[in-house]
């Protein structure tokens, strides 16, 4: 999970079900989605998509939890409150299984995006 830093002007949510996303949306102006995914590339492989990209479909459709993130995205854009920017960063995982320890690659690999996003967060604030 990102650390909430007081300087940035961001908010941190996890959210167990893709359609959680519609409650919180208000005021939001750029939106990241760091969601696992599966589609034949190496475990904890990276894919960095900007909304509408058609691999979003393909590859966040599907969620053990319920409705995907791509369909999620769609109902936020047909209510009208999807934000100006949206971002899916799929992480290539192994498995989905409940219960299920995530790897040393994946452990790794969320490492990797938190700093990536929190770079991010801070080159926006700071410019």
């Amino acid at each position: 999970m990102l650390q909430h830093h007081h300087n940035l002007p961001a908010r941190v949510v996890a959210v167990c079900e893709a359609t959680q996303l519609l409650w919180e949306l208000d005021g939001c102006q750029r939106l990241i989605i760091i969601d696992a995914c599966r589609s034949n590339e190496p475990i904890g492989t990276l894919t960095r998509m900007n909304w509408p990209d058609s691999r979003i479909a393909s590859r966040h459709a599907h969620s053990t939890h319920g409705a995907g993130v791509y369909e999620s995205l769609q109902l936020a854009e047909r209510l009208g409150r999807l934000p100006p920017s949206v971002e899916v960063i799929g992480v290539e995982a192994e498995t989905f299984e409940p219960g299920r320890e995530m790897s040393l690659i994946l452990l790794q690999m969320r490492a990797e995006v938190e700093k990536m996003v929190l770079a991010e967060l801070d080159e926006v604030t700071t410019t």
